[in-house]
């Protein structure tokens, strides 16, 4: 075989020639190197196997769809290996459960990827000539080995059968991109752009997260960080910055309303307190019933409990905290760069946010130690920081409990409140420096901002009932159809008429 080196891509040219009298029947079985090594500076490891895929030819005989790189064949490493543990290894292509179901699919191309780089088996390319998206004339099938010793897993890539007549040879080349998971470069250059292999870049965590987070919302947060860092600041961790107040400032009428609503909601319970204890002691043994006389009473007295939910608006941002996450945890585009234009790496080459894409490392320790199964490089200074941040943002934000709360609802309300303070900084703690400045910065200006809040309701009279003034409508009366009774009703209306005008001249003459 023979290797052209062109940036990333190499060319994998392989020839079987039969040296015999007689036609020979040959498949060949490549073996692809060992997954990718796992990121020690990562707490997540997300190694993933990634197949681009064609509709069949009955399907779509004219390739209008292109090459699809979507979830459908989004296999997990960890899923390969527990498949493993429990003796039910099956084919990565074709799809056992696509065959069975008769859904036809053409192979494009192949790919293991990690956080950052990827490795993907793809037709083989020629600058200037047309791009085949087909891979299935050289694989058709695709199995994992696993290593257990080495804890590696190999990938077996079966061609399909040929015949070779005597004194011939047949050609089974193959393309293999080996980079990074870059956006520009994926999506703009050849092959990749024809072979849609930016649909490897993938901002997903996985687990409960995958359902919310949105891949166009992750890729248009990047998207505007990344002109944010070209055009304006041209530091990533600027960039960052700008992104939390921007966010924080479209999300400020959101969060305003709430505290508000929560802040009138737990005023107006305080009022209702003796009421609501009495009925706490009548009601005691029946809580169905307590309960239905507590909305009664806050009925009565123009309570809305919705109130007591003023933090369901920004939960309802979920999905952009996630994306964010996400985003920020993939992005290629922060791999090794330093924060603040590497003022900190001025100072004998200090280690401090030298990297977004890894910890802090305030005080970077010579050998990675080993803790729960985690590798941690450095003392790290962000997560704590983001400690102190929760701190005072449960201090400053988090409502007085309502009347109506009980122990047990008031020690669960500060177990919570110290699980946020305590085990956030410990779950971010070897996270990449990117993700916590945005989640520390995001604490830091939701302080000053549930401040500024604060300052306002304390100016508001919360206890002020808005009335909405409507305009009572005139009913219309409906003519009667009898002659003399329509003249009969034109004359009473008009006798009133004429008493009201009498009425307003007498009045005005007094004056």
């Amino acid at each position: 075989f023979d290797l052209v080196d062109d940036d990333y891509r190499l060319t994998v040219r392989q020839r079987v020639e039969n040296l015999i009298d007689r036609p020979l029947n040959v498949h060949l079985v490549m073996y692809s190197p060992s997954d990718m090594a796992e990121d020690p500076t990562a707490y997540i490891d997300r190694r993933r196997f990634r197949i681009g895929y064609l509709l069949g030819a009955e399907r779509d005989p004219e390739r209008r769809a292109g090459v699809l790189a979507d979830d459908r064949f989004l296999i997990e490493r960890r899923d390969i290996t527990r498949a493993y543990e429990r003796g039910r290894q099956e084919y990565l292509w074709p799809d056992p459960g696509a065959v069975e179901a008769g859904e036809q699919y053409e192979l494009s191309w192949f790919a293991i990827t990690s956080r950052y780089f990827a490795m993907a088996f793809h037709p083989p390319y020629e600058p200037g000539e047309p791009i085949d998206l087909s891979l299935e004339p050289t694989v058709q099938q695709i199995f994992p080995t696993v290593d257990p010793i080495n804890d590696d897993i190999f990938v077996e890539l079966i061609t399909g059968e040929r015949t070779i007549d005597a004194g011939s040879s047949e050609a089974f080349d193959i393309g293999l991109f080996a980079g990074p998971l870059d956006r520009r470069m994926l999506s703009n250059e050849e092959p990749y752009r024809s072979l849609n292999m930016s649909g490897l870049i993938l901002y997903v965590m996985g687990a409960c997260c995958t359902i919310c987070t949105f891949q166009w919302l992750a890729h248009f947060l990047i998207n505007f960080l990344s002109f944010l860092h070209d055009y304006i600041v041209f530091d990533w961790a600027m960039a960052i910055i700008v992104l939390v107040v921007i966010v924080r400032g479209l999300l400020h009428p959101i969060t305003r309303k709430a505290q508000i609503n929560m802040q009138r909601f737990g005023r107006a319970m305080s009022k209702l307190k003796p009421e609501i204890d009495k009925l706490q002691k009548r009601y005691k043994d029946d809580p169905k019933t307590l309960q239905q006389e507590q909305l009664r009473l806050m009925r009565e007295h123009g309570v809305n409990p919705l109130h007591m939910l003023g933090c369901l608006p920004m939960l309802l941002q979920a999905p952009i905290w996630i994306a964010l996450w996400a985003m920020l945890y993939f992005a290629y585009e922060l791999w090794q760069e330093p924060a603040f234009y590497g003022i900190f790496q001025m100072f004998w080459n200090w280690s401090f946010l030298a990297d977004l894409s890894a910890s802090d490392n305030f005080v970077k320790f010579a050998e990675p130690l080993t803790l729960w199964r985690l590798n941690l490089t450095g003392l790290n200074v962000l997560p704590i920081l983001l400690g102190v941040a929760f701190f005072l943002q449960q201090k400053y934000m988090t409502p007085p409990p309502t009347p109506n709360m009980t122990e047990d609802q008031i020690r669960q309300q500060k177990m919570m409140r110290v699980m946020m303070v305590v085990m956030m900084p410990i779950v971010l703690y070897p996270a990449p420096s990117g993700l916590t400045l945005y989640i520390m910065t995001s604490s830091f200006v939701g302080i000053l901002e549930g401040r500024y809040i604060r300052r306002q309701i304390d100016n508001m009279d919360l206890d002020a009932t808005v009335v909405k003034k409507t305009t009572p409508k005139k009913k219309k009366q409906k003519k009667s159809k009898d002659p003399q009774a329509r003249a009969y009703a034109e004359a009473v209306d008009a006798r009133k008429e004429k008493q009201r005008r009498k009425k307003v001249k007498s009045y005005k003459k007094r004056k």
